[in-house]
Formats: C-alpha cells, structure tokens, sequence
C-alpha cells in the first residue's frame, strides 16, 4: 500500500469516528433524513341528523287575578294553565274531605312541592247553626284535615298555615240550606 492510500484509509477513519461520536451527542445533525410525523388530522364530527325534540317549557304554577272586589290574588294553575279550585265543601257537621276534592288537592301539593318558597293559608268556614265556639272549632278541624292531607302529600309544615273563621265569613248571608252549603268550607289563600 501506498503512503497515500494509507493517508486515504487513515482519513477515512477519522472521519467515521467523528462522525459516529457527533452522532451519540445531542443536537448534531447526521445526515440521516429525518422523518417527521404526519400533522394531526382532526378528529371527524358526526352530526346527528335526528330532529331535536324541544320540550314544552314547565307551565306557570301561580298567576295573579283581582277578585270581585278588585283586590289582588295569587291562585294556583294546573299543568294546562287552569286555575285549580282553592274551595273545597263539606257536609253538615263534618270535618271529611270528599273524595271529589282529592283530585285538586293533588294538583295544590304538587304545586307547593315544586314551589318551596310558597305559602298557603288553609281557611275554615261554618254555616251560621251551632254556637260560635263549636263552630270555631268545626272550622279548625276542617282546616286541619285539609293541611294534613297535604302534608301528607309533601308539603313542608313551614308552608301552611291554618286559621279557623266559624261563621264570621260566609259567602252568602242567607239562612237557607243553599246558603248554609255554599258556606261550609275549606278555602287555600295562597301568600
């Protein structure tokens, strides 16, 4: 061999020793291609092409309407937007609740249920016969069966009051039997 293939060989291998050891060090560049992973591609969007049911919005529970006697108050509304009847009968002498009247005093406990805030004042009312003493008390009894059947049904004690007229406020005067009908009651005042 000749000294000059010898410088070649020798070159040579100086070369791949720098450049093998230029390798192993962080941030040297070989000449290796470098390949790069592709870019991400965005994840694919299925779209549900099933129309969308729109749920009616929940129904109002309270509105406010004048009396006869022009004075404002709050009645309670069914899930139809119907007032719901706050005046339950009772017959003579008795403190039981019809079963006629269960269906609105459902809809009342349902009311008040989702409306923790609401408040009611449970009214009793007598005919004019029996003394006052008996019938304040026949009215209170009338009042309670009437908040016990709600609380029954959910409503929180804090949400009902009881008050018992007697006789003192009758929706007619008369001293008929019609009168005396109209005037046994329980009535919901909603505060």
């Amino acid at each position: 061999m000749t000294l000059r293939n010898v410088h070649r060989v020798t070159l040579l291998a100086v070369v791949s020793l720098i450049l093998s050891a230029c390798a192993s060090l962080p941030g040297c560049k070989t000449t290796e291609p470098v390949v790069e992973p592709p870019p991400p591609q965005p994840t694919p969007v299925v779209v549900d092409e099933k129309p969308v049911k729109v749920e009616p919005a929940a129904p109002q529970d309270f509105r406010v309407i004048r009396d006869s006697d022009g004075n404002e108050r709050k009645i309670a509304l069914d899930e139809n937007g119907q007032a719901i009847s706050a005046d339950f009968k009772f017959e003579f002498d008795e403190a039981d609740i019809a079963s006629g009247d269960l269906r609105a005093l459902q809809q009342h406990a349902a009311v008040l249920v989702r409306n923790r805030d609401a408040s009611l004042r449970v009214e009793g009312h007598c005919d004019e016969r029996g003394t006052r003493e008996y019938n304040l008390a026949l009215g209170e009894r009338r009042a309670n069966a009437v908040a016990n059947y709600l609380l029954s049904a959910g409503v929180r004690q804090n949400q009902i009051t009881t008050v018992s007229f007697g006789e003192e406020s009758p929706i007619d005067p008369g001293s008929t039997e019609e009168a005396w009908a109209k005037n046994r009651r329980v009535e919901l005042v909603y505060e």
